[in-house]
C-alpha cells in the first residue's frame, strides 16, 4: 500500500501531460488499478494518507483552477466526499466485521491505541538525545528506555520502530537530521511550484505532484518506511530534482540559445567504462546484500523448523548461519537456536541428550557475539540469562550466576518491560527466596495490573513455597478473569488439589478443556477416565479407558484399574 502511493500520482500526472489517447487511457487504468490494490491492502495508513492528501490538494487545486464549472462544483463534490468519509468513521462499528473496510475507518482500536502509547515514549525519550538522536535504525534504546506498562495492554511486543516515521527520524537522527529531512520535503515541492511557473504543465499537474508527495508523508506518520517505498519516494524526489534543474534560468536560456552552453559529454568509451563498474558494483552489492544474507535467513528458518524434530541436523544448519559471511543478523540466529536448545535439553522425549547440551553451548556462545555486538539491545541479554540458567539448572544442577548478572543488564536497559522482572521473580523463586519473588510480582502487578501472567506465576510462587491454599485462590480468580491453561503440566496441579479437597467436578472440567486445548496428548484423557470413575460416572470412565487402552498400551494397566473400579458391585454399608 505504500508503496503504491506515489505511483499512483505519476501515472495521472502522465495523463494529464499525455496528448495520446490511447496512452491517456491507459496511466488512467494504471492509476485504477493502483487505487484498487491500495485498499485490497488493508494498509490503514496509506488509506488515511490518501483521504487527507487529496482533499487538500483537491482544495488547492479548487482555489488556483481558472475554470469556473469545476470551481464552482468541485467544492459541492469535495463537500460530499468529506461528508461520506466522516459518516463511515461515525459508523465504523456497523460496517461489516472483518472487512477491508472496516479496517480502514475503525481507528478505536488496540493497534491505534498502542501507536498514541509509543509516540508519547517516543517524545519523551527525544530529550536524551535531541541533537544527534539515537542512531538511524537505534529507536528501540528509547523504546525500551522510556517503555510505558500501558503499552502491555494492547500490545505486548518488542517494538524497535514508533510506526511513525517523520517521528522516527527525528527520534534517531536528532534536530541535526530532521532539519535537513523536512528540508527536503519543502524544496521538493518549491520544485513543483517553481516549474509550474515556468509553464512546464498547469494546476491539475501541479497539484496532482503535491498531492502525491503530501499523501506519501501523511501515511508515514502511521506506518515505518520499508525499502519498496522507499524507492518510490527517491524516484519522486529525483523528478523533483529534473524539474528544478530543467526550470532554472540557465536551463531554459540554454535551451532558447540565449543563455549558458549546456555542458555535452559525448565520450563513448568513457560511458562504457563507467557503466561496466557500475555494473559490477551493482552485482557484488545485491549478492552481498541480498543472495548471500537470504541464505543465511534460510539456514537459520531450517535450523529452527527442524528444533521440534532432530536438534544435531537442527544446529547443523545454524553453523551454516554462523559461518556465512554476510549474515547481518545474528542477534536472530543466537536467539533462535537458543530457543530450540532450551526446549532440547529440558524436554523429556529428546533422545540425543548430549547433542542438546552442545546445542546448549552453542547457542550460549552465538548470544555472548550478538550481545559484544549489540551490548544495548536487552532481549540478546535476556536470551542469554535463560540459556544461562537452563545450562545450569538441568546440566550442572545449580544456578548459573551469569544468568543473574545477564538478566541485570536486561533489567537496566529495558527497567519497566515485564519480561526481565517476571524472569527475576523465577530465578528468586528457584534459589528459594520466595519473599523476593513475591515482592517482585507484587510491584509488577501494580504496573501491570491486567497481566494474568503475573498472577499466574505469583501462584506458583506460593504453590512451590508450601502455600498452596492462596495459591488456588489468586488461580481460580485469574481463571474468572479469563485465563485459559496453555498445557496439561499447567492444569496438574490445580486438578490435584481439587481431588485431593474431593472437588471431582471442577478437576473434570478443568481437564476437559484441555483435551480441546491438546486433543493429541493423552495425559488428559488418562486423568479423565480416573476422575469419571471417582466420580461415579461409570459409562463415560469405561468408554475412556477402553479407548486409551487401544489407543496407548503403555496405559493399559492403569486403565485396566479403572475398567476394574468400575465394573465391580457396590456393597451396601451396614454403619453410617
Amino acid at each position: 500500500g505504500s508503496f503504491l502511493i506515489i505511483p499512483i500520482f505519476l501515472c495521472l500526472f502522465f495523463a494529464a501531460q499525455e496528448d495520446s489517447r490511447i496512452k491517456k487511457y491507459l496511466y488512467i487504468l494504471a492509476a485504477l488499478i493502483q487505487l484498487i490494490a491500495v485498499f485490497l491492502s488493508g494498509t490503514r495508513g496509506a488509506v488515511v494518507g490518501l483521504i487527507l492528501g487529496v482533499s487538500a490538494s483537491a482544495v488547492l487545486y479548487l482555489f488556483i483552477t481558472k475554470n469556473k464549472f469545476i470551481k464552482k462544483y468541485g467544492f459541492v463534490a469535495l463537500g460530499v466526499f468529506v461528508l461520506t468519509i466522516g459518516f463511515l468513521y461515525y459508523k465504523q462499528d456497523s460496517l461489516p466485521k472483518g472487512s477491508d473496510i472496516q479496517r480502514v475507518f475503525k481507528l478505536r482500536d488496540n493497534n491505534t491505541s498502542a501507536r498514541l502509547v509509543q509516540w508519547k515514549s517516543a517524545l519523551q525519550g527525544y530529550k536524551d538525545y535531541p541533537v544527534f538522536g539515537t542512531g538511524p535504525e537505534n529507536y528501540y534504546v528509547i523504546a525500551n528506555s522510556y517503555y510505558n506498562p500501558e503499552l502491555y495492554k494492547y500490545d505486548p511486543s518488542w517494538f524497535d520502530k514508533p510506526h511513525n516515521y517523520t517521528l522516527e527520524i527525528l527520534v534517531t537522527n536528532g534536530i541535526v537530521g530532521f532539519v535537513p529531512f523536512m528540508a527536503m520535503l519543502v524544496f521538493s515541492i518549491w520544485a513543483f511550484v517553481k516549474a509550474y511557473k515556468k509553464g512546464f504543465y498547469g494546476e491539475l499537474e501541479l497539484c496532482l505532484l503535491i498531492a502525491g508527495m503530501l499523501v506519501y508523508q501523511i501515511q508515514n506518520l502511521f506506518v515505518f518506511d520499508t525499502v519498496p517505498a522507499s524507492l518510490a519516494f527517491y524516484s519522486l524526489l529525483g523528478f523533483s530534482g529534473f524539474l528544478f534543474v530543467m526550470s532554472s534560468e540557465e536551463a531554459l536560456g540554454a535551451e532558447r540559445g540565449t543563455g549558458k552552453k549546456k555542458v555535452v559529454l559525448n565520450n563513448s568509451s568513457f560511458g562504457l567504462a563507467a557503466a561496466g563498474v557500475t555494473a559490477v558494483v551493482a552485482i557484488y552489492a545485491v549478492v552481498v546484500t541480498n543472495f548471500t544474507p537470504m541464505a543465511a535467513a534460510k539456514n537459520i528458518n531450517y535450523g529452527y523448523a527442524y528444533g521440534s524434530v532432530d536438534t544435531k541436523t537442527s544446529m547443523s544448519y545454524f553453523e551454516k548461519a554462523a559461518q556465512s559471511s554476510f549474515n547481518f543478523d545474528l542477534g536472530e540466529l543466537a536467539t533462535k537456536s537458543a530457543d530450540v536448545a532450551n526446549r532440547a535439553v529440558q524436554s523429556p522425549q529428546e533422545k540425543d541428550k548430549q547433542a542438546a547440551k552442545d546445542s546448549l553451548d552453542s547457542a550460549i556462545g552465538y548470544l555472548e557475539k550478538a550481545t559484544e555486538q549489540q551490548p544495548n539491545y536487552p532481549v540478546y541479554w535476556l536470551s542469554l540469562s535463560g540459556a544461562y540458567l537452563t545450562r545450569g539448572v538441568v546440566v550442572e544442577q545449580k544456578i548459573d550466576p551469569r544468568a543473574e548478572i545477564a538478566l541485570q543488564k536486561e533489567i537496566e536497559l529495558a527497567p519497566k518491560r515485564i519480561e526481565g522482572r517476571m524472569f527475576e521473580a523465577r530465578i528468586k523463586m528457584g534459589k528459594g527466596d520466595f519473599t523476593g519473588a513475591i515482592s517482585v510480582l507484587q510491584e509488577l502487578s501494580d504496573d501491570y495490573p491486567t497481566s494474568k501472567d503475573v498472577k499466574v506465576l505469583l501462584a506458583q510462587v506460593y504453590r512451590n513455597s508450601g502455600n498452596v491454599k492462596d495459591a488456588v485462590v489468586i488461580m481460580e480468580k485469574t481463571l474468572n478473569d479469563g485465563y485459559q491453561f496453555q498445557s496439561f503440566y499447567d492444569i496438574n496441579w490445580l486438578a490435584d488439589y481439587y481431588r485431593s479437597v474431593n472437588r471431582l467436578g471442577d478437576a473434570i472440567k478443568l481437564y476437559e478443556k484441555d483435551t480441546q486445548l491438546e486433543p493429541n496428548n493423552i495425559l488428559p484423557y488418562v486423568e479423565l477416565a480416573k476422575l469419571y470413575a471417582l466420580s461415579g460416572d461409570k459409562t463415560r470412565a469405561l468408554d475412556l479407558a477402553q479407548r486409551i487402552s487401544k489407543a496407548d498400551p503403555s496405559y493399559q494397566n492403569q486403565m485396566n484399574d479403572v475398567i476394574k473400579f468400575v465394573s465391580q458391585p457396590l456393597v451396601a454399608s451396614t454403619t453410617k
